[in-house]
């Protein structure tokens, strides 16, 4: 909800409507497979007038994998040895996915 949000502090008020239309598919997608096609679909139609919005979108969902890993706390206590976890994952999610992750170029 708070990224759907951010997103129209972006865009333009005119454009709202047409951009909150184009967005329900990738969060209503049945998979994953889907939902990145509709990602890629929203970015080549909004991403040159608004570059900001894709970007945010990604960095959500680096977010969301941040998250994940750092729920991993088995005693739920947010102790902080626990974020260590995020190190490794960031390290092979960068070596996986090193053309889709921009700043991994930069390690």
């Amino acid at each position: 909800m708070h990224l759907i949000r951010g997103t129209f502090r972006y865009a333009s008020k005119r454009y709202w409507e047409a951009i909150a239309k184009d967005l329900r598919p990738i969060y209503t997608a049945p998979d994953a497979k889907a939902a990145w096609a509709a990602f890629e679909e929203f970015e080549e139609k909004w991403g040159k007038a608004y570059p900001a919005i894709p970007k945010l979108w990604r960095a959500a969902a680096m977010k969301t994998l941040y998250l994940v890993t750092r729920s991993l706390d088995p005693k739920g206590l947010g102790q902080a040895r626990w974020v260590t976890r995020w190190k490794p994952a960031l390290n092979a999610f960068a070596v996986t996915f090193a053309d889709r992750m921009p700043a991994a170029e930069n390690l």
